[in-house]
């Protein structure tokens, strides 16, 4: 019996490459009896060698928020030359977001502005609205926008807390509703939340943005689970993409190099995290942790290990 004969007879028929389903169909009838199941052609998927699908469907309108600079904007560029018309959100960056419409603009692109500050219930209310306005009901939702504040435990300020919770759990939760009830009947919506490697990896130095964004991953879960099947749910958490304005370029490699796998994703890398969400129409209420390990870190314990 041959190698694809004696696969098939130990894990029952399932994908084979091309060749091979060629020569297990071309057995004598008495020789495939043996299978476990006998071949059924209509429930193999061909093999491709052909990348992912990232171009947009035809009709596709993105809505970034915090897309005026860093991964907003990238993320941003990613989408409108995979043929997303684009609505970048912006607060206060406007000369940012500006300059975002006029690249992708000159680039072929379709791009348009919209500002809101999240942290304002009035504001948010409308941005969907808004956006919606610009090229047509939106097809994606990127909850980008994020603060980036440390504090602990014990000197937990209540308004910083409270910006927090605004910007990654209450603005991205009640604009996820918004999007997907201005979604045409049966048009397939996606919504990628950009979390934190935090929300498995937990940091005492940043509280309220840990618990925030941990908020925001439970809701990504969650939402995936009832906005199903009309709007797929799915985050991202980085890691250290880029020095924060309170870290040096020295301090930022330092962290990088640190890291498991002594490397970071940067702007790009997070951008092609998106493009690969939406190319796997199957993927839901999952997060792609791009941060170069650093979700594993641990400490080891002092001292030698005692045998069992």
């Amino acid at each position: 019996m041959n190698k694809a004969l004696r696969l098939a007879t130990e894990k029952g028929y399932a994908r084979f490459h091309q060749r091979e389903r060629a020569i297990l169909l071309s057995q004598p009838v008495s020789t495939l009896r043996q299978l476990k199941k006998p071949p059924e052609p209509a429930y193999v998927l061909p093999m491709s060698n052909h990348p992912l699908d990232v171009s947009a469907p035809q009709g596709a309108v993105a809505l970034v928020t915090g897309a005026s600079d860093r991964i907003g904007a990238t993320i941003a560029q990613a989408l409108a030359r995979a043929g997303y018309a684009v609505v970048i959100h912006y607060r206060s960056n406007a000369e940012g977001a500006r300059a975002l419409r006029k690249a992708i603009q000159a680039d072929g692109g379709r791009a348009a502005l919209v500002r809101a500050d999240l942290g304002k219930r009035r504001q948010r209310q409308t941005l969907v609205e808004k956006a919606a306005a610009c090229f047509g009901p939106l097809t994606l939702l990127v909850n980008n926008a994020s603060l980036f504040d440390p504090d602990s435990a014990l000197d937990i300020d209540e308004k910083l807390w409270d910006q927090h919770f605004a910007i990654h759990a209450e603005a991205p939760i009640f604009l996820a509703r918004d999007f997907a009830n201005q979604l045409p009947k049966g048009a397939e919506g996606n919504i990628i939340n950009i979390v934190d490697e935090r929300v498995l990896h937990p940091s005492p130095a940043y509280f309220s943005y840990t618990l925030s964004k941990s908020v925001l991953w439970t809701a990504t879960q969650t939402l995936a689970q009832s906005l199903a099947p009309d709007v797929r749910v799915n985050a991202i958490g980085p890691g250290p993409v880029l020095p924060h304005s309170r870290q040096s370029e020295a301090e930022f490699k330092r962290g990088v190099k640190a890291l498991p796998l002594q490397r970071n994703a940067g702007p790009d890398e997070i951008a092609q995290g998106v493009l690969a969400i939406l190319a796997l129409p199957s993927m839901t209420g999952q997060m792609l942790a791009l941060d170069g390990g650093k979700h594993l870190e641990f400490s080891p314990k002092r001292g030698p290990t005692p045998r069992q």
